[in-house]
């Protein structure tokens, strides 16, 4: 029984051996097959990151919007990006015009909704009347029918995140109290117009570019004539708008 003990205990010594063996080679596969999902969930990661960073925003306006795109590429035709998303100009019409105009506009995207994070539209400074308290609520009450029925087509129709410019103010040579007061007042019925439809979000330019006395300030203005922004009112936007843009 004494000779049998060394054979014992060599047979125990190479069992553990083997156990070990066999542990250490688990844990080593385990460890390469947690790289591999860690390496998968991250390529799963980078190309959600790249598709969400292509999204497309239809930019529609006029001469203002035109503008804006000359400002960013030089080319008020030309399409850019900024802070991940693909910005594209698209003109529309004036009003009466304006809501044929954004759904012929719309249909361009027929059976690419998905590719669109949103689309964002404003009216043209004039647009909006003053001169006379009749016809700045007439003019009020146009903007507001117009806007309902782009929302019917981008948010109802479309399935699409809108984005709305609130009011562009003029110049001061070619603002007045009554034009004011529909702006402001347009602007206020915007922000509570989107606090209950889903779907839409105010881009709030007026307070970016209006002085106090509510019109374009001048630092802003391309000349004491024209409403259009200037290359720092443009600037000025940019900031909140990027803003806006990191929040989507």
């Amino acid at each position: 029984m004494r000779r049998m003990k060394p054979l014992v205990l060599f047979v125990a010594v190479v069992l553990l051996a083997l156990v070990l063996a066999a542990a250490s080679a688990g844990c080593s596969g385990e460890a390469k097959r947690e790289e591999s999902r860690a390496g998968s969930e991250t390529s799963a990661r980078s190309a959600t990151e790249e598709k969400a960073s292509g999204k497309v925003i239809l930019m529609m306006g006029r001469s203002v919007m035109g503008g804006w795109f000359s400002h960013w590429s030089g080319d008020s035709t030309k399409k850019t990006r900024r802070r991940g998303f693909e910005l594209v100009p698209l003109e529309v019409s004036s009003p009466p015009d304006v809501v044929t105009s954004v759904a012929d506009r719309l249909a361009e995207y027929s059976g690419k909704e998905d590719s669109v994070a949103a689309v964002y539209f404003k009216f043209c400074f004039d647009d909006f009347a003053g001169g006379g308290k009749q016809e700045a609520a007439e003019s009020l009450k146009e903007k507001k029918a117009y806007l309902r029925h782009v929302y019917e087509q981008v948010v109802e129709g479309r399935k699409m995140r809108l984005i709305v410019g609130n009011a562009l103010p003029k110049v001061k040579q070619h603002t007045d109290p009554f034009l004011v007061a529909n702006e402001r007042q347009f602007n206020e019925w915007l922000a509570a117009f989107a606090s209950e439809h889903q779907g839409v979000v105010v881009f709030d330019q007026y307070s970016v570019l209006a002085d106090e006395d509510g019109s374009l300030r001048a630092e802003y203005a391309t000349g004491p004539d024209d409403s259009h922004p200037n290359e720092a009112g443009y600037k000025a936007l940019d900031r909140a708008f990027d803003e806006l843009l990191a929040e989507l």
